[in-house]
């Protein structure tokens, strides 16, 4: 923001812009075209400053890159439980905190996804919203069938439940847009 020195009668505020593209920001640049501030009304004003917010466009941005560390984290998840079956092992505090992050990953995603779903962003196909649900809750389901068996076969099960993740967070992908 540029204030020039003087009467504030005479001169007047001058904000400069930059453009990002889409992400319409508060960064205020001497390239940009300057704008009197005094000329706005009221309301112009506001929309103005919320015109400095980030627009749908981040958080749908936020939501596709976020669907993709959803589908790397379950598969190295899914991977690694497999592995560690296979060597004998069985379900820890390790696993099970990788599982929890994961969860609340699959949470966030969803969150953004009824976010821009609120905001008339919705997906093409309306089945991209059934992968969601069923990835967010998927891993509740298996808990509370799990928490009564074995730690082993727990392993297991939350290990093919993780690889299962990444195919619907895959199909969800496809089905979006």
């Amino acid at each position: 923001m540029v204030a020039q020195s003087g009467s504030a009668s005479l001169h007047p505020v001058v904000v400069r812009r930059l453009d990002l593209g889409g992400l319409r920001g508060s960064l205020y640049s001497p390239e940009a075209p300057a704008i009197d501030l005094r000329s706005f009304t009221a309301n112009t004003q506001l929309i103005h400053l919320i015109g400095a917010f980030p627009t749908m466009n981040v958080v749908e941005l936020f939501h596709d890159r976020l669907a993709t560390t959803v589908i790397l984290f379950f598969l190295v998840a899914g991977v690694w439980g497999l592995i560690e079956f296979a060597r004998g092992g069985q379900l820890g505090g390790t696993i099970g905190g990788i599982l929890l992050i994961g969860q609340v990953l699959v949470i966030v995603q969803g969150a953004l996804g009824m976010v821009l779903f609120v905001f008339d962003k919705r997906p093409d196909d309306l089945v991209h919203l059934l992968y969601g649900f069923t990835a967010a809750l998927v891993l509740p389901f298996v808990w509370s069938y799990v928490r009564d068996k074995a730690p082993r076969q727990g392993l297991l099960l939350y290990s093919l439940v993780s690889l299962f993740i990444v195919g619907l967070a895959i199909r969800g992908m496809t089905t979006a847009a």
